[in-house]
């Protein structure tokens, strides 16, 4: 096996594989990051999406909100960590 890396061209030729390998690599990944669509909720307003639809910060809060209420007017209590876990 070590014969192949004395031979000059051949032991060039795996460094060359393994250097493209490495750039490919790492390409990949950022195309990965930075093109997935992932972004910061701070620079854009969206927290998320749901079908393809941003949702904004101020939406979600307004929906939540609107949980909360709702669940206080049918049930008359306190909303509960576990409960107010599940609605956000």
């Amino acid at each position: 096996m070590l014969h192949l890396f004395r031979d000059k061209r051949r032991s060039q030729a795996i460094q060359v594989i393994v250097a493209l390998g490495v750039v490919f690599t790492f390409l990949l990944g950022f195309n990965f990051l930075f093109g997935s669509g992932f972004s910061n909720p701070s620079t854009s307003g969206n927290i998320g999406s749901i079908g393809g639809e941003p949702i904004s910060a101020r939406d979600y809060q307004q929906m939540v909100s609107q949980q909360v209420e709702q669940y206080h007017q049918q049930s008359g209590r306190q909303l509960d960590e576990a409960t107010a876990l599940s609605m956000r």
